[in-house]
């Protein structure tokens, strides 16, 4: 099936997409807070970004 991803468990995996993603507006409390996140022991920067939906090079 074109457009299918195969995952291990046999499962098949269809992403819709229904309209234009708008880019997000941050406030410099949203971005510090991130940051603030990012610095804690034994938190990570990959993890902190997934959370907010984010890339980790950003």
């Amino acid at each position: 099936m074109p457009g299918a991803m195969h995952s291990a468990s046999g499962l098949d995996r269809i992403e819709i997409v229904t309209g234009i993603e708008r880019r997000r507006r941050w406030s410099l409390g949203e971005k510090l807070k991130a940051v603030e996140e990012s610095r804690l022991p034994g938190m990570s920067v990959s993890y902190v970004a997934r959370k907010y939906g984010i890339a980790p090079s950003l």
